[in-house]
This record gives structure tokens, C-alpha cells and sequence, in this order.
């Protein structure tokens, strides 16, 4: 009696671990199949980003930050086209963009930023929710141009010109890549998505050479 017991109770387990396999199984699977699918769904259009030059993409600035320093320090040239230029005249921390590009006096460092008096400048201002005025993005605008220059004064690698361009692409030209964000509606380039591009593809290229144009184009007579 007690041998049949024994082969009832391990029958019974048996058959317990065994169903509970298969419904761990039949649960996993599901779940495999919408990853894989995700995945693939990710990674198609993401394949055409890559084939264009587009190393990585980040959410917004501060994701971007260390990567975008980890650049800056193995590049020897810095170039700028942006609206305002805070990012690199606003000096947070010792270790933040700012900091690592301007303090650097091996680096040759050319910022393309807003003229206070560009008209695109209060179209600029009535998208960004965040600015009290237009006044207030001129003043923003004046006072990082001003940093730069006190910056400039003790590096003279740094060289700045003012433009009267309506932006829409915030640029970071380095010797290796290309970070590139928009200026969009109700953000500022600092919390809009940023593409990191590699070099040497159309995307660096055409960048490059749009960057090239605007600082000729605003040389100083």
C-alpha cells in the first residue's frame, strides 16, 4: 500500500511539473514573439538611420552630454551653429560642455551664434513657452555671445560671428561626427532629440560644408 501511495505522489508531481512547464512555455512564448517583433519593427527604419551615418540617437541634451564631451575632448575642432549658444557660454559645473570646449586652448573653436537684432529672433521667442519675451531670448542671446567673448579673450583660439539666419537645426561639428537637434516648437534645442552623426557620410557632409558657407558668409568685412 504504501509503494502505491509513493507511485501516486510521484505521479502527481510529475504530472504538476510538467503542467506547470508548459504554462510557464505557453506564456513565454507569446511574450518572445511580440520582443522579437518589436524588435524588428525597431530595428528596420533604425538600419536606414545607420546606413545614413546616424550612430546613436538621445531623447535630449542632458543624454547626450557625456558623449558629447567624450567628442569634444578627442577633437581638435569645434564648430557651432546655433540660436543662442548657452551650451557652450554657461558654465555649470567644471566637467559640463561649456567648460571641456572653451577652456581647452588646444582646440580651434568657432561659434556661429544669433545676432540679438536677427528678425527670426521674436518668431523664435513665441514658440518657446518657457521665455517671458522676446526681450528676454535677445538678452539670452547678448549675454552668451558676451560670455564667449570674455572666454575668447583668454583663449584665442576661439573666434565668434553673429548671424541672421532662421534656424532650425541646432549643429555641433566635431572631427569625428556631427551632433544634430531642432529647434522645435514649445522646446529648446538642449531638450530636443539629438542625432549623432559619423563622419564623412552625406548627413556630416552637407552639414559641414552648410557651416562652411554661413561662416564666410558672415565674416567681418
Amino acid at each position: 500500500m504504501n509503494t502505491l501511495l509513493i507511485l501516486a505522489e510521484s505521479t502527481a508531481n510529475c504530472v504538476f511539473w510538467r503542467d506547470l512547464g508548459v504554462s510557464v512555455l505557453g506564456s513565454a512564448i507569446p511574450m518572445l514573439i511580440v520582443a522579437v517583433w518589436g524588435y524588428l519593427r525597431w530595428y528596420k527604419p533604425y538600419s536606414k538611420f545607420k546606413e545614413m551615418g546616424v550612430i546613436k540617437i538621445f531623447k535630449n541634451q542632458q543624454e547626450a552630454e557625456s558623449d558629447i564631451i567624450n567628442s569634444i575632448n578627442s577633437s581638435n575642432n569645434i564648430k557651432v551653429f546655433t540660436m543662442r549658444g548657452n551650451t557652450f557660454s554657461v558654465k555649470n559645473r567644471q566637467d559640463d560642455i561649456a567648460n571641456t570646449a572653451t577652456t581647452s586652448t588646444k582646440k580651434n573653436q568657432l561659434y556661429l551664434i544669433s545676432d540679438p537684432n536677427n528678425d527670426f529672433i521674436a518668431t523664435r521667442a513665441k514658440e518657446i513657452s518657457t521665455l517671458n519675451s522676446e526681450e528676454s531670448l535677445r538678452e539670452g542671446i547678448k549675454d552668451s555671445i558676451e560670455q564667449l567673448e570674455i572666454a575668447r579673450q583668454a583663449n584665442n583660439k576661439i573666434i565668434v560671428r553673429k548671424h541672421k539666419e532662421q534656424i532650425r537645426n541646432r549643429l555641433i561639428l566635431l572631427d569625428n561626427c556631427l551632433y544634430l537637434s531642432n529647434l522645435e516648437p514649445g522646446k529648446s534645442s538642449q531638450e530636443s532629440p539629438i542625432l549623432k552623426i559619423e563622419k564623412h557620410t552625406s548627413f556630416y557632409n552637407t552639414y559641414m560644408k552648410k557651416f562652411d558657407d554661413l561662416w564666410g558668409k558672415y565674416a567681418t568685412p
